[in-house]
């Protein structure tokens, strides 16, 4: 049985990220997304690849947080900040481990 995967990871203000507009990094079992909430409508910005095209993933620390820039090969790239440390070495271990998975399992 084939169990469907989700972690969801949001910023916070306090670790720099916008206060009035949240972003959400979504990891899926093959896929990653990012949804960027507008303060002022309901309409969002999202972007989504698959994890098999992701060639970079950087992460800089900031003073109070870390932001992250995630790259494929069709030059898309999701970029966001206000994210703990933590939240996002996890993000990126999480998107090597499921690239890694992707490449032995061929």
């Amino acid at each position: 049985m084939d169990y469907k995967r989700i972690f969801k990871f949001k910023t916070t203000p306090f670790f720099g990220g916008s206060f009035l507009s949240g972003d959400t990094i979504e990891i899926e079992n093959s896929i990653i997304t990012l949804q960027r909430n507008r303060w002022f409508s309901k309409a969002y910005f999202k972007v989504t690849f698959p994890i098999s095209n992701i060639v970079i993933v950087n992460i800089t620390k900031t003073r109070r947080g870390a932001d992250i820039i995630i790259e494929s090969h069709t030059k898309s790239q999701i970029a966001s900040k206000g994210f703990s440390y933590s939240s996002a070495c996890k993000i990126k271990s999480l998107l090597l481990h499921e690239l890694h998975e992707q490449y032995c399992s061929i």
